[in-house]
């Protein structure tokens, strides 16, 4: 059937179609031939097209010579170039090391960090170590004091989780300046940053050091030129503290701690 113009209406195809069950249910044959025959419809229109574009001489350099080889590691496309840390040295004169990098937060979507715009913090700046010369030593208020390389922390069970790392300086201009600032979010709300984070139950290894009864901190130091130490409950670090060595798949990164 056909409207007045000669061209089927929604209406003139809804009355053509039989219905298989009450409440105007398709028949599936009849609705799986309409579909075919729009499809079949559009791949013409689809080659008369190309056949134009061809024809006219405009098509794209992509579509006419290859593309680039295949890279050992991927990276984002050039113009995606700008979505990059907004890096922040305190004193650039004095000490430029000192500073930190923002994440920019204006220009992702979604609920992950990208390992490489997760923000950082440097007191020192980023140390130079040599991962199979370093050492994790476990001491103190506890009955074996242990010590490991990242080969033998790669041997133990690992978990992994999500969680979101937040700076206790982020937002700080907010609390000591009188604003309001004509800068971007990455810069002032930029220190924090989320991810999927694997690593070693720190239970598995506090419970091998064979932790003593009256330890109720942990002090985790850097050893870095800064020497930062921060204290963590010990129930904490019992209950779903890990010692984090993969970030998003990856190893950690210098700037977050490799």
């Amino acid at each position: 059937m056909q409207g007045d113009a000669g061209v089927a209406t929604k209406a003139d195809n809804m009355n053509s179609l039989d219905t298989a069950a009450g409440g105007g249910l398709v028949d599936r044959r009849q609705l799986l031939g309409r579909c075919f025959a729009l499809g079949a419809g559009a791949a013409a229109s689809g080659l008369a097209m190309t056949g134009q574009s061809r024809a006219d001489g405009d098509l794209a350099q992509w579509v006419t010579q290859a593309g680039e080889t295949a890279r050992a590691y991927g990276m984002p496309a050039p113009e995606e170039g700008y979505v990059q840390r907004a890096v922040i040295q305190l004193y650039p004169g004095l000490a430029p090391e000192y500073g930190f990098s923002g994440t920019p937060l204006q220009y992702l979507r979604g609920s992950i960090t990208p390992n490489g715009l997760h923000f950082e913090v440097h007191h020192g700046g980023r140390p130079q170590l040599n991962a199979y010369d370093h050492r994790l030593m476990i001491h103190g208020l506890v009955e074996r004091p242990l010590q490991f390389d990242l080969a033998a922390l790669d041997r133990y069970p690992m978990v992994s989780n999500v969680h979101f790392l937040e700076c206790a300086g982020n937002s700080g201009r907010n609390a000591f300046d009188s604003g309001p600032f004509q800068i971007t979010i990455d810069q002032l709300h930029g220190l924090v940053s989320n991810a999927e984070w694997t690593g070693v139950p720190l239970s598995v290894l506090l419970d091998e050091a064979g932790v003593k009864p009256e330890a109720k901190w942990v002090v985790a130091i850097g050893d870095d030129g800064p020497g930062m130490a921060r204290s963590i409950p010990m129930e904490k670090m019992m209950g779903d503290g890990i010692l984090a060595l993969y970030q998003n798949g990856e190893r950690l990164r210098p700037e977050q701690g490799y």
